[in-house]
């Protein structure tokens, strides 16, 4: 079978984006592989590389059941089919292990794995540039082996990017939370905000997807609010886009009194950063601006790690919340929330 990838928490996302290429996944994280969606083997590969919720296409050529060790690993690749290397001229080994599994590293299995195959197939490695690219993927409850289709990952998408972040949001993880986004408006926003655009990931992805959208987005740093918008501009969209240095509360001012469908957005929630922010002030404060900004009709999309700060905000603006889905970004299982007007609020102070 052929194994898509994507970060764990998104598979649904991935397999309803593979049903609109006619593509009927046959297994959602088949075995307990997490982040991972099956689809038939003979499916033509090549139209998977438009997939935007998806990070590699492989072609499953074996798997180990079970906990994993080096030796299970290295037992899986003496006995696995492999026949792309009958005719390779070269290969190589990647090998990806989920958080935690394992008394191995990565480089410990490529590196033998990669002895084991050229041994059975006598092809030689080349880290550089192979014509077959091995992928190992080790889990908690199975280790697969597979031949990797995609060499970048398709959540790569190579904007081009004058300005850089030393971090910043996947775009797989941003498509879901437009998804998100979309079905709860039932359809695409014509006007969308991101009041803490970063390099602009969230609005890049929009309007890549929908030609249409107009993209509103602030930042409270300059660097990073110049960088957005010469990102955007960079990519084509500078006529579509307004961004603005402006801290939240100066935010809706700052625009001009622009009104959209959709706040969607990525407010920092990591670790380094729990001891310097007030979380409850922080949602009280994205919402007192979606009340400024949004139309009746409209939603919120947030990633939030801080859900008990985010719903006692969204009790006191009057916004029913929502947990549209949760994914594994890094060390951290943020929730993707959906916000809306409903109820009666006691704005806070």
């Amino acid at each position: 079978m052929i194994i898509v990838t994507t970060h764990e928490g998104l598979e649904g996302v991935l397999a309803e984006e593979l049903r609109t290429l006619g593509i009927e996944p046959t297994a959602l994280a088949p075995e307990g592989r997490v982040g991972t969606v099956a689809i038939p083997a003979d499916v033509d590969v090549a139209p998977l590389s438009t997939l935007r919720s998806a990070i590699h296409v492989r072609r499953d050529r074996g798997v180990w059941r079970g906990p994993p060790s080096l030796r299970a690993i290295v037992d899986l690749a003496s006995r696995a089919d492999v026949p792309e290397l009958d005719r390779a001229a070269s290969f190589a080994v990647r090998c990806e292990r989920e958080e935690g599994v394992g008394d191995f590293q990565s480089p410990d299995v490529e590196r033998a794995v990669g002895a084991t195959l050229q041994g059975r197939y006598g092809v030689r490695v080349d880290l550089a540039a192979p014509e077959v690219l091995v992928a190992i993927d080790a889990q908690a409850s199975a280790t697969s082996l597979g031949v990797q289709h995609t060499r970048a990952p398709l959540s790569h998408r190579f904007y081009p990017r004058p300005y850089q972040q030393r971090t910043a949001l996947k775009a797989d993880v941003a498509f879901a939370c437009l998804r998100v986004a979309e079905r709860a408006l039932g359809g695409p926003p014509t006007a969308l905000l991101d009041p803490f655009c970063g390099s602009g990931t969230i609005l890049l992805e929009a309007g890549a997807s929908h030609p249409e959208v107009r993209l509103y987005g602030s930042d409270k740093k300059p660097d990073a609010a110049l960088g957005a918008a010469a990102n955007l501009e960079a990519f084509g969209l500078g006529s579509r886009a307004h961004v603005v240095t402006a801290e939240l509360d100066l935010c809706a001012r700052r625009l001009g009194g622009a009104q959209v469908d959709a706040i969607v957005t990525n407010p920092p929630y990591g670790v380094r950063m729990g001891a310097r922010l007030d979380f409850h002030q922080l949602f009280a404060r994205i919402l007192r601006l979606a009340s400024a900004t949004l139309r009746p009709e409209g939603v919120v999309v947030t990633l939030a790690v801080h859900e008990t700060e985010l719903a006692r905000a969204a009790a006191e603006q009057g916004y029913v919340h929502e947990v549209a889905l949760r994914v594994r970004t890094g060390s951290v299982t943020p929730a993707i929330v959906r916000l809306r007007r409903g109820g009666r609020g006691t704005p806070s102070t």
